[in-house]
C-alpha cells in the first residue's frame, strides 16, 4: 500500500483507483451510519455522519498500517476502541 501511495503523484491510474477505492470505503461506512441512525443507534447530523464515516475510513487505513508493522493484539484492540468512542 505504501509504495502504491508512493505513485500517486506520478501515475494517474494507480491515483484513480485510490481515489475510487476511498470513495466506495467512504460510502461504505457512510451508509452503515445512515442505517444506524434510522435503528436509533446514533445520534448526529447529516455532516457529521460523513465526517465520522471519512474519519472511520482512515482509522481503517491506519489501524492496516498498524498491524503490518507489528502492533500487539492489545494495542490493535485499544485503537479499534478509541476509534469506535466516537460513536457513543
Amino acid at each position: 500500500m505504501n509504495s502504491a501511495i508512493e505513485q500517486v503523484p506520478h501515475h494517474h491510474e494507480i491515483k484513480a483507483f485510490i481515489s475510487e477505492n476511498t470513495e466506495k470505503l467512504e460510502l461504505a461506512f457512510y451508509n452503515a451510519l445512515v442505517r444506524a441512525q434510522k435503528e436509533g443507534e446514533i445520534y448526529f447530523t447529516e455532516s457529521e455522519l460523513l465526517s465520522i464515516a471519512r474519519f472511520l475510513n482512515h482509522a481503517r487505513l491506519s489501524l492496516t498500517f498498524t498491524a503490518k508493522t507489528g502492533a500487539t493484539t492489545e494495542v490493535l484492540r485499544d485503537i479499534v476502541c478509541t476509534t469506535l468512542s466516537i460513536l457513543d
